[in-house]
Order: structure tokens, then sequence, then C-alpha cells
């Protein structure tokens, strides 16, 4: 044997453990009696195991997939944040609105749409949010330190 023969013979991980019996009774062709004998399993054992990965109950191998799995929320509610940013309403209001109309976002989410667009924020205010459109304000970027002196 090799020198890393060890771990996959003797391996110290349950997980990894499991993975070696199994696939020393159904790769290999040992019986579930020798198997179980090699990796600390009772033949019965063996036998519940194989049945449970025959029906998918047993998974090995993490997703070498990592992060979302679908569309990201920011990017399907884009435009009805910026619609209702138009409308004048802050990021508290607009995530609000969002959630009451049943697609629930974060303030954050919201900022993070917002500042993208380089919209400015708005002033607290105390009355009621206008239903008129404006013209969105956008935020000049930051002066240049390019010409400062050190």
């Amino acid at each position: 044997m090799r020198a890393g023969a060890g771990f996959f013979t003797e391996p110290a991980d349950p997980a990894q453990r499991r993975y070696e019996a199994l696939r020393a009774y159904e790769v290999d062709g040992a019986s579930a009696e020798e198997a179980g004998v090699r990796f600390g399993y009772s033949k019965a054992t063996m036998y519940q195991m194989a049945s449970d990965l025959r029906a998918g109950k047993i998974s090995f191998f993490a997703s070498s997939k990592p992060g979302p799995k679908g569309p990201r929320k920011v990017l399907s509610l884009r435009e009805r944040v910026l619609q209702l940013r138009a409308l004048d309403r802050s990021v508290k209001e607009i995530a609000d609105t969002l959630t009451a109309e049943g697609t629930p976002i974060s303030h954050q989410s919201v900022w993070v749409i917002v500042s993208s667009e380089r919209l400015s924020r708005l002033p607290p205010r105390h009355g009621v949010a206008t239903d008129q459109p404006r013209a969105p304000r956008r935020c000049e970027p930051p002066p240049s330190r390019s010409g400062r002196r050190a």
C-alpha cells in the first residue's frame, strides 16, 4: 500500500467512514459483514446504510456551487424600488411598501438599489409622502484626491 492509503482504509471522519464502508460493500463486492467489520459497523447497520443510500437518504458531498440558488431579489425589485423612489419615498417607506405588497425586502437591500443609482438621500420628513413623481436627484461623486498635497 502507498503512504496515503490510510486516509481511505482507516477514515477518521464519520461521514467518510460511512462512504468507504458503503463503497466497499456496493462497489468492491465485500459482503455486508466484511465491510462492517472493516469499518466498525454491524451487518444490520450495513444493510440499513445501503438501503438509505439507494433511497437517496444519504448525502456525502457538499454542492460545489455555493451561493444563491435563484435570482437575486434586488435585481427583480429594482424597477419597483426606483418607481417608489421617484415618488419621493424614503428607504424605509419603500421597504415597508414592498413588504405590504407581498414582497418583503430589507431596508439594506433597498439602500443598495438606491445607492447603486447614486440617488441622494432624502431629508427627514414629517408629512405624508406624495404620489407625484419627481426627477431623481443624483449625488455628485466625492472630489478627487489626486490634486491634494501630502
